[in-house]
């Protein structure tokens, strides 16, 4: 019943974003469909952009963002008209509330140890927090996922079906760690074979050989690289294998990111009706 005024794909990480659009002062109905949007959706970022935010819709944003995992983020904008001296009129916008990510993060792993964890699923989890500390605290523009007790920690690539991981094998798969490309859209094997045809230039950009691993039939391809000299389970080893996943992470973002920008360029102008490039 209800339409969002804008639909947007976050490329980080492959979610939805719905900014609805206000030019008068907030009010109870928008706040209801943006409630009834963040039901409906599994994972959202939502965006109120109004020309005022009260001071009562700024506080129910501040507390939805409290009481929801990571997975769903609440914006509130409010918009101004600006000119400097006889320049064009721009819009500025001024964030009045935005999700807590420190916040989020201790609310999911709140979560996770309310059910029974084991030993490592505690061990996994901490690695990952201590990752993403080790990222603000180097200046990485990486944007992981919230940490989660789990072997794999994600980020984005810039397109949908796409997802970069890092990987820590703390039982399973043997003792070692990874960064890997998982190759996921609509067609995973056409996606696959146009990356494995620039074999020889991507393992030359990234400085070693890669594995390539294609399941036919499969929804899901992936490129990887893995150091088994490293053992996660060894808490001295953390700071060097943190350096080397934002090490390789990042290396294969800037050369698989404008690759997978270009996947299917030709297809999508023809789709358009526009000639390719």
């Amino acid at each position: 019943p209800f339409r969002a005024d804008i639909v947007c794909k976050d490329t980080l990480n492959d979610t939805w974003v719905l900014i609805e659009n206000q030019l008068e002062r907030t009010d109870h109905t928008h706040l209801g469909q943006l409630i009834t949007y963040a039901a409906g959706l599994d994972a959202v970022t939502i965006v109120w952009v109004a020309a005022r935010i009260t001071e009562e819709h700024r506080a129910a944003l501040d507390w939805l963002n409290e009481i929801t995992d990571e997975a769903v983020n609440f914006f509130g904008l409010e918009v101004e008209l600006w000119r400097i001296a006889d320049s064009p009129v721009a819009p500025k916008f001024n964030l009045v509330s935005k999700p807590n990510a420190w916040t989020k993060t201790v609310v999911a792993g709140r979560r996770q140890l309310d059910r029974e964890m084991t030993p490592t699923d505690a061990l996994q989890l901490e690695y990952w927090q201590g990752f993403v500390e080790f990222l603000e605290q180097t200046g990485s523009k990486l944007k992981m996922r919230a940490p989660k007790a789990h072997y794999a920690l994600a980020t984005g690539i810039g397109r949908s079906g796409y997802r970069l991981d890092a990987r820590a094998y703390f039982v399973y798969g043997g003792r070692k760690i990874g960064v890997q490309l998982d190759i996921q859209p609509r067609d995973a094997e056409g996606a696959y074979d146009a990356l494995f045809a620039q074999k020889d230039s991507i393992e030359a950009e990234i400085g070693t050989t890669l594995e390539w691993n294609k399941v036919p039939g499969q929804i899901r391809n992936s490129i990887g690289l893995y150091n088994a000299s490293f053992d996660p389970n060894l808490r001295e080893q953390w700071p060097d294998q943190y350096e080397w996943l934002r090490v390789h992470l990042e290396a294969f973002r800037s050369c698989f990111g404008p690759r997978v920008q270009l996947l299917g360029l030709s297809d999508r102008a023809e789709a358009a009706g526009t000639p390719s490039v």
